[in-house]
């Protein structure tokens, strides 16, 4: 970890056995997720870099990892063709999502915490119900893996970016 003023070193987190693919912390600040290549998920204490918790159920390398707004849940991508949604309080598996048809490679919760999407090797964005995990809409469009989605802050607006070098943006009025 970083301090972002001055940029000093604060902090050292050891634990995985290969490649970091992904971080992103928890909406209250107190943890930071990490998603790796040794397929896990790990959960860091923010203020001493402790190890919480080891999420272990992938079967393929972890390339994405993203916090529910509510603080809620967790969710990764995975090399399993999967995403899974943790439960943020005890680590607890909620559900396995399954609908991709390679390598999930981006994974991004909607801004009120009622959608999930997951951007993949096999060309499409699928968009999850939050509540129970049921596929909502697959989006096409790409033609080659789709590295990036991304919600709008403020409505039910999402981009994605693929290597196809092409943004789309997908929303109701679009």
């Amino acid at each position: 970890m970083w301090a972002a003023d001055d940029g000093r070193l604060m902090r050292t987190l050891t634990g995985h056995t290969s490649w970091v693919s992904s971080v992103a912390w928890s909406p209250d600040g107190t943890q930071l997720a990490s998603g790796s290549y040794d397929r896990t998920v790990r959960v860091w204490a923010a203020d001493d870099g402790r190890l919480v918790r080891t999420l272990t159920r992938h079967t393929g390398e972890v390339r994405a990892v993203a916090w529910s707004p509510d603080g809620t849940q967790l969710a990764s991508g995975s090399g399993d063709e999967t995403v899974r949604v943790w439960a943020a309080d005890d680590g607890r598996l909620v559900r396995t999502l399954t609908g991709h048809i390679s390598t999930v490679i981006s994974v991004a919760w909607s801004p009120d915490s009622t959608q999930l999407a997951s951007g993949s090797y096999d060309h499409t964005v699928l968009v999850w119900a939050g509540d129970d995990g049921r596929l909502v809409r697959t989006l096409t469009g790409h033609t080659s893996a789709v590295y990036s989605v991304a919600w709008w802050p403020y409505e039910c607006y999402l981009a994605s970016g693929g290597s196809d070098g092409v943004i789309r943006l997908w929303g109701p009025a679009l």
